[in-house]
């Protein structure tokens, strides 16, 4: 909440009307066996679990905009999501930059064609940026290990 109300007290454009600052985000914290996912935003987390896929958030985004995001305000609503963890499990994070140029579970299939993680990562960011998106790319993978 702190970061959110710093980005928030950037201020509005004068012009525009718009926030001078605004960040979308989804966090994944581990402890012990659990999973716990802190979102805002039109980023996305997604669990892997034995080649099936479940979307741990959802996007905060309408006719164009997003309507939920750090920098908004005091105001801020954040979800929050609790899930089991099991060995093996790999956790997608990523932002608007691939959910522009893929569908959910076709960013999936592209990671799960390589086991090495950072190949993974490396390839749904460029075909990303292949497939012609103009908007920040970001990916974040992790598999638990015992």
């Amino acid at each position: 909440m702190k970061a959110n109300l710093t980005i928030h007290e950037w201020g509005m454009d004068s012009k525009s009307g718009r926030h001078k600052g605004g960040c979308a985000g989804s966090i994944a914290w581990i402890y012990e066996d659990q999973l716990f996912v802190f979102h805002a935003g039109d980023t996305m987390a997604i669990q892997i679990r034995d080649g099936q896929a479940t979307v741990l958030t959802h996007s905060h985004e309408c006719n164009g905009g997003i309507y939920r995001f750090f920098g908004l305000g005091p105001e801020l609503e954040i979800d929050v999501g609790a899930h089991s963890l099991e060995e093996g499990d790999r956790v997608l994070l990523f932002s608007d930059g691939v959910t522009k140029a893929f569908e959910l579970l076709e960013a999936v299939e592209v990671v799960e064609e390589f086991t090495d993680i950072r190949r993974a990562v490396m390839e749904l960011a460029q075909r990303s940026r292949h497939k012609g998106s103009s908007d920040d790319i970001t990916v974040l993978l992790f598999e638990v290990e015992d």
